[in-house]
């Protein structure tokens, strides 16, 4: 997956291929530009090679000649056309063999596997069935705090509309022809927001109540952006909001809290405390835990909160499931349908052990019903010296000691980042610097393009046309995800999704016909075919 990116007025800042996914700093590039740049992800978006590296040189052969898109929509419009294979050689001096060279024929050699073997699978709905380029690119607005540098930030899972339809059917964002409309439903995700904001509610837009992109709620997958300031210290208390209506949830209980206050310490105080827990009763489902919408796997190394026994038998968490322990045992083969746990890596800052987001660092939600026998938090927390967690929330410290960058921040819990990241939880943090020139630390001439999406901007003022033109700097989350039919993400639930297109039938971990060591759900790897920005897909401009 590409590294670096860098087109004319085209940066890649940060992308990392185990989470399938390119984060970007867009500044300075045309809509017709970028569009050409978008059409040569969705030609890989059915191939193996869209999913597989969708390599940086094949967006530079394709793109460097300037403006002019012609050749480029010429080559687009027959069939795999990106896996022209280059001139034969003719004599005379060869090229070195470059990263770039060797890119391109990994290129074509996915290419023609596709050729052989189809469309990558996915979920119900086929990718060709997905109109393209009639939903706008979001551009996130930035992340309002608490109080200054000071932020409560809360994972939810909530329902978005990435696929053409809903709020997309707006003519006020200027993309579809009158009298055109889509009906793709809404797809369910988890991601990060303030904490004091409500659900999402798109209804004043043409989408619905629960469903983001909205107005009234910056919950939104990827996550709105983080803007900090070169060495001023930014607060975030990471909330785990994995429970029915965390709104509700946090209201009853401050409810609760209230009334038990005015039971005072007299004879009828137990009876009064009895009727404050009755009250709230009422809501108690509001606070029932959320389990995993797709399939965890215990068999791996991984935070086993359920604490299943453990291969090192000193541990009860964050280990490797003793697998001999479960033989033809159903449990082990079956998807983790417990509470979920998260904790939050800033990747690439500075931070110190307290503040990192270690992997066993993961807490569980404050839910009402954790069952019995579950740890709560992993083997890190609270060991560093500072207390940074209470019940469902951990509070880091960011210094932000180093120069402007574009860094991001992820669920980072053992052994299920990668199904906790495709649910949606990820965002930018921008470092900017206030002492150097257009913030940027280094800059000794020129202008980078701007402005950027600041606090204050709501989802109107970045996102409608008449507004959004005047920003330049766009923040880019390109990713692959596949899709079923009623909306919802797909993701492989067998071990036997890896083999396609062959069928391999063997015996996995729990099996009672026989001993195994292969894991009856986890893929070593999974490809995924449409391609998906900002939290939409195959935008526009």
């Amino acid at each position: 997956f590409a590294s670096r990116l860098t087109l004319r007025g085209f940066e890649a800042s940060f992308s990392k291929s185990k989470f399938r996914m390119a984060f970007l700093r867009v500044g300075g590039m045309s809509a017709g530009r970028l569009t050409a740049v978008l059409a040569v992800w969705s030609a890989f978006a059915n191939t193996s090679a869209g999913s597989d590296i969708a390599s940086c040189s094949s967006v530079e052969s394709l793109c460097d000649g300037g403006d002019d898109h012609s050749a480029l929509q010429a080559r687009m419009s027959t069939p795999h056309a990106v896996s022209q294979t280059a001139p034969t050689h003719t004599g005379g001096k060869r090229k070195p063999i470059t990263h770039k060279r060797r890119m391109r024929a990994m290129d074509r050699m996915y290419m023609e596997r596709m050729d052989e073997n189809g469309p990558v699978p996915g979920g119900t709905l086929p990718p060709g069935e997905i109109p393209k380029f009639v939903t706008p690119l979001v551009i996130p607005p930035a992340v309002k705090s608490k109080h200054g540098d000071e932020y409560t930030i809360e994972l939810r899972q909530f329902k978005q509309q990435i696929l053409p339809g809903g709020i997309w059917n707006n003519p006020a964002f200027g993309l579809l022809p009158e009298g055109t409309s889509f009906d793709f439903p809404a797809t369910t995700v988890w991601s990060y927001g303030p904490a004091q904001d409500p659900a999402p509610d798109s209804s004043d837009l043409g989408g619905g109540v629960g469903i983001a992109p909205a107005q009234n709620s910056q919950f939104n997958y990827p996550a709105y952006t983080m803007e900090a300031s070169k060495d001023t210290v930014t607060t975030v208390e990471w909330a785990n909001g994995l429970i029915r209506d965390p709104v509700k949830c946090r209201e009853c209980r401050r409810r609760e809290q209230a009334c038990l206050r005015l039971c005072g310490r007299g004879p009828a105080r137990e009876c009064c405390r009895k009727k404050c827990a009755r009250d709230q009763g009422r809501h108690a489902d509001s606070c029932k835990f959320l389990p995993h919408f797709l399939p965890v796997d215990q068999t791996l190394h991984w935070a086993n909160p359920g604490q299943l026994p453990c291969s090192d038998t000193k541990r009860t968490t964050d280990c490797h499931v003793d697998v001999s322990a479960l033989r033809n045992s159903a449990r082990i083969q079956e998807p983790y349908a417990g509470p979920v746990p998260m904790v939050v890596h800033l990747h690439g800052t500075h931070a110190t052990a307290e503040n990192d987001g270690y992997p066993e660092a993961w807490y569980l939600p404050d839910a009402s019903d954790i069952p019995e026998g579950y740890a709560r938090e992993g083997t890190f927390v609270n060991k560093f010296g500072r207390k940074t967690n209470t019940p469902g929330a951990a509070s880091f410290v960011y210094k932000n000691t180093q120069p402007s960058t574009t860094l991001w921040f992820h669920d980072h819990t053992l052994g299920m980042t990668r199904q906790n990241v495709y649910a949606g939880p990820a965002g930018f943090w921008l470092i900017r610097d206030k002492r150097a020139k257009s913030g940027e630390t280094g800059l000794l001439q020129g202008q980078l393009p701007g402005p950027a999406p600041k606090r204050g901007d709501g989802l109107a003022e970045t996102n409608l046309p008449g507004a959004r033109e005047r920003y330049r700097e766009i923040p880019m989350v390109i990713q692959d995800r596949s899709f079923n039919r009623d909306g919802s993400l797909f993701y492989p639930d067998n071990r036997s999704f890896f083999s396609w297109p062959k069928e391999v039938h063997v015996p996995y971990i729990g099996s009672e016909a026989a001993d195994s060591d292969i894991p009856p759900i986890w893929n070593p790897e999974a490809f995924f075919n449409v391609m998906v920005v900002n939290g939409v897909s195959w935008p526009a401009h």
